[in-house]
């Protein structure tokens, strides 16, 4: 996704903030390095890290597989 796009998606209320992010996932924080590592695309934009609200679920997979792999380790 571009730059512009991911602004229009910030603009028209298509994305969770960080804060959000870590309101709905409860007792896992998660930060801007931590979605960066899992392969999530971000903005920060007026000091709030977005990303699109279409990608929860497939963060919570992604999510789900890395602490598989750490039990199985």
């Amino acid at each position: 996704m571009s730059e512009d796009e991911f602004l229009q998606l910030i603009s028209q209320g298509g994305t969770i903030t960080l804060g959000q992010l870590n309101a709905r996932l409860k007792v896992i924080k998660v930060d801007a390095s931590n979605l960066a590592a899992l392969g999530v695309t971000i903005r920060r934009e007026r000091g709030a890290v977005h990303m699109a609200a279409a990608g929860f679920r497939q963060l919570c997979d992604k999510l789900l597989e890395h602490v598989a792999d750490l039990k199985r380790s």
